[in-house]
């Protein structure tokens, strides 16, 4: 397959994909922890996306009794510019949070095996090479199935919002990415919602690592001033005009925004609409006319004209994010 799609994409197609009958544990499988007895065909998976190699190690007895299972897979790939290789384990969320995890896929708990790649072993077994070709197709359709999952700039946003990097929003209810490009599709800036109380070096209503949100439990879209996230549309205005642009040529600029929910689902809208009233406000004093926005599996603009008007509905309740 070798398509590189954005690592936090294929979390979500593999979490959504995988089932009783993909499981080599079918019997200790739920849809709460729906990698369970997926590690072997998750790597493979993985390694048809990226390459590299599949690693194995064995579980200590008392661990192999409780799983059903004797081994563990997962993957090894070289990273560009880097000589060094990175693990990946896509199947690690299926562990109880007593296992000693990073103690086993570092050799220190169970018994790690020869260091080759284990795909051929793994194919070897026609229940697992079955399980595979089932689970990668359908992986596959559940790609094709939405335009904007082989979209560059939705997965663009998809990628930064889970990026790691110090621009990376931590916010417990929901990430949003902003990316403005020119006309011709040059990136000029982006930006996630990100905790603006930083700069002043003391907490408000929000935590800086992400673990107090303010707006855990209240209703999505009132009262969209309380919070101590910067909104990713207005961080990018910022930068734009830090870049010498000016209000006036804002027409020459696309902004697009996503969101995504803390588990790495897209966010979807209910309408084309914009339901921000703090954004939409901001959009409206700068001369913003549009923001694309995903709706119905395409980029659709929302019209400041338009949205200025509806997103206050959401700020009264009237209407529900």
């Amino acid at each position: 397959m070798k398509q590189k799609i954005p690592l936090v994409e294929l979390k979500y197609l593999l979490k959504n994909s995988c089932s009783q009958e993909t499981s080599d544990a079918p019997d200790k499988w739920t849809p709460e922890n729906p990698l369970f007895g997926h590690c072997a065909v998750i790597a493979a998976i993985f390694q048809d996306f990226y390459g590299g190699w599949i690693k194995r190690a064995l579980f200590p007895k008392e661990w192999a009794d409780k799983f059903g299972s004797r081994s563990h897979y997962w993957n090894e790939e070289i990273i560009f510019n880097s000589d060094l290789p990175e693990n990946f384990d896509l199947s690690r969320d299926q562990f109880p949070s007593d296992f000693p995890y990073d103690d086993f896929v570092n050799g220190e708990v169970g018994e790690m095996s020869e260091n080759k790649d284990w795909r051929d072993y793994i194919l070897s077994f026609d229940k697992t090479a079955n399980r595979h070709v089932l689970l990668a197709s359908r992986v596959l359709n559940l790609l094709m199935s939405n335009p904007l999952f082989t979209d560059l700039k939705f997965q663009h946003a998809w990628e930064l919002a889970f990026s790691g990097f110090s621009g990376e929003s931590k916010c417990l209810k929901m990430r949003f990415v902003c990316s403005v490009y020119d006309k011709v599709g040059n990136l000029i800036t982006e930006s996630t919602n990100k905790n603006f109380c930083v700069e002043f070096g003391k907490e408000r209503l929000c935590s800086f690592d992400g673990s107090v949100c303010v707006r855990l439990g209240m209703p999505s879209r009132t009262d969209a001033t309380l919070g101590d996230c910067g909104h990713a549309p207005i961080w990018c205005l910022a930068k734009v005009f830090e870049l010498g642009w000016k209000p006036s040529d804002l027409p020459m600029l696309d902004f697009y925004e996503a969101g995504f929910k803390p588990d790495g689902s897209p966010w979807w809208r209910d309408e084309p609409s914009y339901t921000c009233t703090y954004c939409e406000n901001m959009f409206a004093v700068f001369g913003l006319d549009k923001i694309y926005g995903t709706f119905d599996g395409r980029w659709q603009p929302l019209w400041t004209k338009d949205s200025l008007y509806s997103s206050t509905e959401y700020a009264k309740g009237t209407k529900k994010a």
